[in-house]
């Protein structure tokens, strides 16, 4: 099995690739993060609200899905062990006073239990200037002893 994705784009597909000069798509995905599980299956996120996100084990026989988690708001990029039991996902935050651009939450996700590793701000564009901002500083010129 391959799972790829395609630069730019917010879709994956996933291949069978037992005959490599003739790959078979076995599905597509799209605007949301999965994982192959096993020969037989995959699990995706699937956002229910904006307070809660499902991982889903889908089959590509029957195209059958079942339940395999639950992690905190809306996301749909994230990585996690088969079956759900450990993963890290991040989350948008909006502008704010502090995150100007906006910002991302990255969380971790262990036996049921979301928990707020960190938060960081977006950068604010494609501004190659330093307004208001000191030069750049060389080592010895702020640690003395360096």
């Amino acid at each position: 099995m391959l799972l790829g994705q395609g630069g730019a784009s917010s879709e994956s597909a996933i291949y069978d690739v037992t005959d490599p000069v003739h790959p078979r798509l076995l599905c597509r995905i799209q605007n949301t993060t999965a994982s192959l599980s096993s020969a037989i299956n995959y699990e995706y996120l699937f956002p229910r609200s904006a307070i809660e996100t499902d991982l889903v084990v889908r089959w590509y026989a029957d195209a059958n899905e079942t339940p395999a988690g639950k992690v905190f708001g809306w996301v749909t990029s994230g990585t996690w062990l088969p079956g759900g039991s450990l993963g890290a996902f991040t989350v948008p935050v909006d502008s704010s006073d502090q995150y100007p651009a906006g910002g991302q939450q990255v969380w971790t996700y262990e036996r049921g239990t979301s928990k707020l590793l960190f938060t960081y701000g977006n950068g604010i564009g494609d501004c190659v200037c330093r307004f208001g901002l000191p030069g750049p500083l060389l080592p010895g010129e702020f640690w003395p002893n360096s």
